[in-house]
């Protein structure tokens, strides 16, 4: 199975502590595979990210044999950053083009992000619209992939609205998935808001790495 997985921070290796796959896991990078741990090269941060547990899971469930890992998240960015005209399109575009070449057609695409659109107020009609576009990179080049979403918002930074979270950048996450068949609903990372799963309020503990990687394989075996 390969896992093209991207977004923000909590897409990338910014969790606490490292782990060091049971599995038969790999990593691609630039067109080679390396034996995979944390943290993961193609992703920023240098900590724990959430792919490596779940790719030991899907392996413990049987749904899969081996894993291959293409990781691109970068830290603290704006949905509009991965969009057509954002400085990380290229990036997205060109990693697609290579894999097509290479052969390696991603099973699933799974995106985390939503965190820093939270603090900029983007609105909901804007997070679709910028997301439509990253969906057309890949589409564009014939990746047909289904693409996992998860519901993510939740910043310290904005417990003004309550409880953190942000309904208009979760309601258009939603609103991806039900409007296009070839998306699917990811983990609700925003319920993992507590100190335990998040020990400096954003980025993911051991616990909730845990718990991240136990809903993917949910929402994975939802649409498999």
């Amino acid at each position: 199975m390969v896992l093209f997985t991207f977004g923000q921070s909590n897409s990338a290796n910014h969790g606490v502590g490292k782990y060091q796959p049971e599995h038969q896991v790999y990593n691609y990078f630039e067109g080679r595979l390396y034996p995979s741990s944390d943290p993961l090269i193609g992703a920023t941060g240098y900590g724990a990210s959430v792919w490596n547990r779940l790719a030991d899971k899907l392996i413990d469930e049987k749904i899969t044999t081996k894993v291959t890992l293409v990781p691109i998240g970068v830290g603290g960015v704006e949905i509009a950053a991965w969009a057509k005209g954002g400085y990380l399109y290229d990036k997205l575009t060109q990693t697609i083009a290579q894999l097509k070449e290479q052969g390696l057609i991603p099973d699933y695409i799974l995106w985390h992000q939503g965190e820093t659109d939270n603090i900029k107020n983007t609105s909901k009609e804007e997070y679709i619209r910028q997301f439509e576009t990253i969906r057309e990179a890949f589409r564009s080049q014939g990746i047909e992939s289904p693409i996992g979403i998860a519901i993510a918002s939740y910043h310290p930074e904005c417990i003004d609205s309550e409880d953190g979270n942000d309904s208009q950048i979760r309601e258009a996450q939603q609103a991806l998935c039900k409007k296009y068949s070839d998306l699917f609903i990811g983990p609700d990372t925003d319920k993992l808001n507590k100190a335990l799963h998040r020990p400096d309020g954003v980025h993911f503990s051991h616990i909730g790495l845990d718990a991240h990687a136990d809903g993917w394989v949910k929402a994975i075996k939802k649409v498999r």
